[in-house]
C-alpha cells in the first residue's frame, strides 16, 4: 500500500472514486489561542494491490510539537477494486467540526493503517492579529 494523497483542507467528497478536494492548507491561522476549524477534512489516497483489498482499520493522530494530542481517531473501511484490476485506489475523508488547536506552531498529521504508521505531514498553526485589532496593553 502506498499513500499517493496525504492533505489537511477545508472540505472533500468521494463520488464514484473521484475525489473533490476544497482550499488544501498546510497553515491554519486565527486571531488568538485557541484556533478552532469550524470545519475541516483530512484526505488521503492510497494504491492498493489486488492482496490489500477489503476491510482495514485507520488511525488519525495529530499532534503538537510538545507531543499533545489534538485528535485520536480510529474507524474502519473497506478497500475496494474492479473487477479484473491489478490495483486501485482507495479514498478516505475524515471529516472534522471545531478543531481546537491550543498551541502555536508545528504540528504533525500521522494516518496509519492496520497498526502501521502508513504517512504523516506538518501542519502549521498561527496566530496573526487582523491589522485593526487594538493592542490592549497599549490603552
Amino acid at each position: 500500500m502506498n499513500t499517493e494523497i496525504l492533505l489537511f483542507c477545508d472540505a472533500a467528497k468521494d463520488i464514484g472514486g473521484r475525489m473533490s478536494i476544497l482550499d488544501a492548507v498546510d497553515t491554519v491561522i486565527g486571531p488568538e489561542l485557541p484556533v478552532i476549524v469550524k470545519r475541516c477534512s483530512v484526505v488521503a489516497r492510497f494504491r492498493i494491490a489486488k492482496v490489500e483489498e477489503g476491510m482495514h482499520n485507520f488511525k488519525l493522530i495529530i499532534i503538537d510539537m510538545d507531543g499533545s494530542s489534538v485528535v485520536n481517531m480510529e474507524g474502519n473501511f473497506n478497500m475496494r477494486m474492479s473487477e479484473g484490476a491489478d490495483s486501485a485506489g482507495a479514498n478516505l475523508i475524515i471529516d472534522m467540526n471545531n478543531l481546537k488547536f491550543e498551541n502555536n506552531g508545528e504540528h504533525s498529521i500521522s494516518v496509519a493503517i492496520d497498526g502501521q504508521e502508513i504517512s504523516s505531514i506538518p501542519l502549521y498553526v498561527r496566530v496573526i492579529k487582523p491589522p485593526n485589532a487594538i493592542d490592549e496593553n497599549l490603552i
